[in-house]
């Protein structure tokens, strides 16, 4: 029995006196007919294998519609459409001949042959025998899945996804498919009401819809690399399987045919065509066809030219208007604005859902081509289609078939599923991939949940996903560069040699990768930024050591140094300059000099030799892998030291101010102790230095906020963002402009190159310092005394350059030619006792300023997905920018007399600024916020949920009290020896593991942050 033929068919047929060879998976089996009432067992059909209805279909199809493939010219080739119909009839019927039976038996043997779509029909090993028993050959399942061509070489190879759900809609008395919702990454829906895209978001699917998709697939039509690459024949071949499979009725399969071939609309094509509405326009015969559809076909009234054997009709040369039911497919050219969201290489998945009132059950159909293929407005954006997915029904289940193509549209938008869908070899393959899918999928029982209830389920679930993605790829993947930069040789100075090769390979491209628009752009906007720091550093200093190092000092040490380092360091994307605790080192060491009497100068150059020697004793045996040991515990501690010391200068400015200026007026003081001379106590300047303070700081604080704020571009908040102190600056010195003599606050004091000479700032020194001595020599004692300062500043130094680099090495970073860990230590110290020669304040490695180099340098994808972050795909990784800055920075001297006109406080009021956004992202801050909070209230982060409340509290107590030491030893004469300290921290960190569990220490004390773990975002 045919497949697609009911009981009453064939009863009809055996009561006119004959019967049809009984067709069972592609074998024929012999039958006595009985004729004028005559029984003739003699009289039997040869045997032979009888070709499936589907595969006649497939074979005629090919032969009118070619696929781009050469075609073999034979005599069978040539058939008429109308003689294929009439075959078509005689299957279907019955009433095929003997004469039929071989013509197609050899006519499958020789395509056989050809190596054509039906080689799996193995007929070579089939004999037939006069019996009509067949003998050889595996018998072929008929089913609604097939592989056509399965060869090597179809792509296979997964594609980034875009996926597009459009339903069929009524427009006006035409029918088309129109677009309601699009995938990339996340789910985005059009708003019906306002006709506009909706906020991305994650797919929330019903379980019963993702039921229903595996019924449909289970049952329906399924056709893999499909070798269709046009719409009509696509359609066809879709429509044909789904009568060969018994799921559409003959009659109907013209009704879903057209169905199929209607216009597609989509969402950026709505304003225009509603501008265009009842306008008929000419069309280009190369990129737009008239399509004329008759709307009675598809279950609505109205008289049109019919639609023979469901096919589409198309007439690019008649008038449109005289056919008053016609339909127009006036395409638009200009495409969506997503595609520039949409990863390079993707190919398109179109699910088309609907309803059909002419039909009594749904049908369903997944295709995949095999190869991408433009199907020219079938898609929103002109990328190949690769997967169609197809389900039509009554009406009645509209909802349905709605949830059922969100799932299928969900599901190829999920990288495991969608790769699944790429190499799936059969319909088994496509069902347990649903399964796994089902296995990952959370489902919430009804109700009106509110959302803070459903959050912490929601983020378990997306961590123990991350979490297992995490693993496999822990489990496959090696040490990292950065690692492996750290392990010892075991030569003497081999670390040192391996940072050479590595990145002495890359050293004529560090230049020539810099000479770009975007390296130009970054230079410029990190100018400001650095400069108004190294200022606000320079003003301090000279107020420290009383102008012996100032402000003219700074600049040009951190220009110099800079240069220098951009041209030998081993990672150039390092920023050194003057920093919080090079600082307090210059401030203790002076304070310590003025006690004793010792030169200041000439002590600093001995301690700078001393610290080169120090340097180059830890690269020569390989030291800097001591640098792993500096784990979150001590690097919060550290961190948080220097934000105190920023914090606390603005403040101890202030009470200096008041303490000089009170708010009440004293008594009027004259040289010559009249009543009558200058006054000394001015009240308004501590007022206003006041203003300018916490004016810098809430202007830069509340701009650099802007960058996450909903104002503007992206572009615009950034620029905004990144020049909050710039700004803030030159506004609170406006301030103090504007207010001219009236008020009297302290500016710097810097010598004007272009009319006073390049001089440094105090008039009793030059450039050069003279080891032996400037007004008397140094003993000797003292020379070898400076070896102590030196070794704390040569741990300040190496604590601060190594750390700079393990941050920059990150993989979220994603550098790619290597660190330089002994290399950036040699450069270090060398630039150290070169500073100390020429009486330049000490310049160190900083790592907010690296990480906005790295972070300014760095391009960001702009083709993800809606709703998703943007990721860095590349760093323009060079050393053109360290020393573009630089060179600016060193030319910027010559504003000196505009730099007269910046008050000291504001200086201050940028530090205040770095010490609380360095707090920023702390995780000792945030537990410290959680002494003070009930544990209900707790961040719901990985050692929350892992370590014991009172454990955490301990861990947090014992960080506290280590910062308060430290910043008391930097408030007493001890202050220098600091860095001590802070290695004396390590083996209380060690000490830690006989009270914690390993387990709950690589929680407290984990480098990793809390997003790396899982992607979800809130």
């Amino acid at each position: 029995m045919v497949k697609g033929e009911n009981t009453s068919t064939m009863d009809r047929r055996r009561s006119q006196g004959f019967q049809l060879p009984r067709v069972t998976d592609g074998q024929s089996t012999p039958v006595h007919n009985s004729m004028d009432g005559r029984n003739d067992p003699m009289h039997v059909y040869e045997s032979v294998d009888m070709p499936t209805v589907e595969e006649c279909r497939i074979r005629a199809t090919q032969s009118q519609h070619g696929d781009g493939a050469e075609k073999v010219h034979h005599s069978h080739h040539h058939r008429t459409k109308h003689e294929r119909e009439q075959f078509e009839d005689r299957l279907r019927t019955g009433q095929v001949t003997q004469k039929d039976i071989e013509t197609l038996h050899g006519y499958l043997t020789l395509e056989k042959k050809e190596k054509n779509v039906l080689g799996d029909l193995d007929t070579a090993d089939i004999e037939i025998d006069v019996t009509g028993r067949k003998t050889g050959g595996q018998p072929r399942r008929v089913s609604g899945m097939q592989t056509l061509l399965r060869t090597t070489g179809h792509d296979r190879k997964p594609h980034e996804a875009f996926v597009e759900l459009e339903e069929l809609t009524k427009n006006g008395e035409q029918m088309e498919w129109k677009e309601t919702a699009r995938w990339i990454k996340f789910e985005e829906n059009v708003d019906q009401d306002s006709n506009r895209w909706g906020k991305p978001h994650v797919a929330s699917l019903t379980f019963h819809s993702l039921l229903e998709l595996k019924k449909g697939l289970e049952k329906g039509t399924v056709l893999l690399d499909l070798q269709r690459f046009d719409l009509q024949s696509i359609a066809q071949a879709v429509v044909e399987n789904m009568v060969m499979t018994d799921q559409l009725k003959q009659e109907d399969s013209s009704k879903v045919l057209t169905a199929l071939l209607l216009q597609h609309r989509h969402q950026h094509q709505q304003q225009q065509q509603q501008q265009s509405a009842g306008i008929m326009r000419r069309l280009s015969s190369k990129k737009r066809r008239k399509i004329v559809v008759s709307s009675d076909n598809i279950g609505y009234n109205g008289e049109s030219e019919g639609i023979g054997n469901g096919g589409l009709k198309t007439d690019g040369s008649k008038d449109m208007k005289k056919d008053p039911h016609g339909m127009e497919a006036a395409l638009d050219e200009q495409e969506s604005d997503i595609k520039s969201r949409i990863p390079e290489g993707a190919e398109a998945t179109n699910v088309l859902v609907g309803t059909l009132d002419d039909l009594e059950d749904s049908v369903l159909a997944f295709v995949r081509l095999s190869k991408g293929c433009n199907l020219g407005q079938v898609s929103e954006v002109s990328i190949p289609v690769r997967f169609l997915f197809v389900m039509l029904g009554p009406s009645k289940y509209k909802e349905s078939y709605h949830q059922v193509g969100r799932s299928i549209a969900t599901l190829m938008s999920d990288q495991a599923f969608h790769d699944v869908a790429y190499r799936a070899e059969s319909r088994e393959d496509l069902l347990t991939a649903i399964n796994e899918f089902l296995e990952d999928t959370v489902v919430l029982p009804p109700g009106n949940w509110d959302r803070n209830v459903l959050l912490p389920i929601l983020i378990a679930q997306s961590r123990a996903i991350a979490l297992r993605r995490k693993m496999a790829k822990a489990a496959s993947s090696s040490h990292s560069e950065g690692d492996t930069a750290l392990l010892r040789t075991g030569i003497f100075f081999g670390g040192l040699f391996q940072d050479i090769k590595r990145r002495g390979k890359f050293y004529l491209s560090d230049f020539s990768d810099g000479f770009n628009l975007h390296s130009l752009f970054a230079s410029l906007f990190l100018y400001f930024t650095l400069f108004a720091t190294n200022i606000a550093f320079g003003g301090l200093l000279e107020d420290k050591t009383e102008g012996w190092l100032g402000l003219t000092e700074v600049i040009v040490s951190a220009s110099a140094c800079s240069i220098i380092l951009g041209l030998f360091a081993g990672q150039p994307m390092m920023i050194i300059g003057a920093t919080g605790p090079i600082l307090v080192f210059e401030q203790s060491i002076y304070d310590f000099c003025k006690t004793y009497d010792v030169e200041f100068l000439t002590w600093r150059c001995w301690i700078g030799f001393w610290v080169m020697i120090i340097l180059f004793g830890v690269v020569a045996l390989e030291g800097c892998f001591l640098i792993k040991y500096f784990t979150r515990f001590t690097e919060d501690i550290f961190e948080l030291l220097i934000s105190a010391i920023f914090i606390y200068e603005p403040i101890a400015l202030l009470i200096k101010l008041y303490k000089k200026n009170p708010l009440t007026r004293g008594e009027l003081k004259t040289s010559s102790g009249g009543s009558d001379g200058k006054l000394e106590g001015e009240p308004n300047t501590a007022l206003l230095s006041t203003i300018l303070v916490l004016g810098t700081f809430f202007v830069a604080f509340y701009m650099r906020k802007f960058r996450t704020s909903h104002f503007f571009g992206k572009r615009s908040r950034r620029l905004v963002s990144d020049s909050s102190v710039v700004v803030a600056m030159v506004l609170m010195a406006v301030i103090d402009f504007a207010l001219g003599d009236k008020v009297i606050t302290p500016h710097v004091s810097i010598n004007n190159p272009l009319t006073d000479g390049f001089r440094p700032t105090h008039k009793d020194r030059e450039w050069f310092i003279n080891p032996g001595g400037m007004n008397r020599s140094m003993s000797m004692g003292w020379i070898f005394a400076a070896i102590i300062p030196a070794i704390f500043v040569g741990i300040l130094l190496f604590m601060e350059t190594e750390m700079t680099g393990v941050l920059l090495s990150k993989k979220e970073h994603k550098l790619q030619k290597g660190p330089g860990y002994n290399l950036d230590l040699v450069v270090v110290g060398m630039l150290s006792f070169g500073c100390s020669l020429m009486g330049l304040p000490w310049m160190c490695a900083d790592t907010v300023r690296s990480a906005s180099h790295v972070n300014a340098l760095s391009i960001w994808s702009t083709s993800h997905a809606p709703g998703e972050k943007p990721h860095i795909i590349e760093v323009k990784e060079q050393r053109i920018t360290n020393i573009l800055i630089h060179v600016l920075s060193g030319l910027s001297i010559l504003l000196a007399p505009g730099l007269h006109l910046i008050p000291i406080p504001v200086f201050f009021g940028v530090l205040l600024y770095l010490g609380v956004c360095s707090m920023y992202g702390l995780q000792m801050m945030d537990r410290f916020i959680m002494l003070f909070m009930p544990s209900k209230h707790h961040p719901d982060v990985g050692y929350v949920r892992k370590v014991r409340t009172s454990k955490i509290h301990i861990f947090t107590v014992i960080q506290t009290l280590s910062l308060a030491f430290l910043v008391a030893v930097k408030l007493t004469p001890l202050a220098p020896s600091f860095p001590f300290f802070i290695m004396c921290l390590i083996p209380l960190r060690k000490l830690l593991t006989k009270f914690y569990t390993e387990e709950e220490l690589e929680e407290l004390d984990n480098s990793e942050s809390e997003e790396e773990d899982s992607d979800f975002e809130l």
